[in-house]
C-alpha cells in the first residue's frame, strides 16, 4: 500500500506533467507566433518609411506603390508563416525535438523522487517492530 504523502505526490506529478505538456504544445507557440508577428509588424513599419523617404526623394508614384505593395507581401508572408496553424505541420525533425522535450524533463523529476524516496526509506528503521539480537 503507498503511503499518502507518495499518493498526493503523484497526482501532483500528474497534473504538473499536464500543465507542462500544455505549455510545450500550445501556450509556447501561441507566445512564439506572438513575438514573431510583432517583429513581422515593427519590420513592416520600417518598410513603409523607408518607401515613404524614397518616395520623398525621388518622387516616382509607381515605385513607391510598388515598394509598399512588397512591404505588405512581405509582412503578410510572415503573418501566415508564423500562424498558429502552421505550428503543427512542421517537419518531422521538429516533432523529434518537441516530443522529447515535452516527455524527458517530467520523467527525469519522477525518477529523481523516486530515488529521493528510495534513499529516504534507507534512513528510516524497519516497521516490523522485531528486533533481532
Amino acid at each position: 500500500m503507498q503511503s499518502l504523502p507518495w499518493r498526493g505526490f503523484n497526482r501532483l506529478f500528474l497534473v504538473l506533467t499536464i500543465v507542462w505538456a500544455t505549455w510545450c504544445a500550445v501556450l509556447y507557440p501561441l507566445q512564439m507566433q506572438f513575438e514573431r508577428q510583432q517583429e513581422a509588424v515593427s519590420q513592416y513599419n520600417k518598410d513603409t518609411k523607408a518607401c515613404q523617404k524614397i518616395f520623398a526623394l525621388d518622387a516616382d508614384m509607381d515605385y513607391m506603390t510598388n515598394c509598399l505593395k512588397q512591404a505588405e507581401v512581405n509582412r503578410g508572408n510572415a503573418m501566415e508563416l508564423w500562424s498558429f496553424k502552421h505550428f503543427w505541420f512542421y517537419d518531422v525533425a521538429f516533432w523529434q525535438l518537441e516530443i522529447p522535450a515535452i516527455v524527458l524533463p517530467p520523467l527525469l523529476v519522477y525518477a529523481l523522487a523516486m530515488i529521493g524516496r528510495w534513499v529516504w526509506r534507507g534512513f528510516k528503521p524497519p516497521a516490523s517492530g522485531s528486533i533481532s539480537a
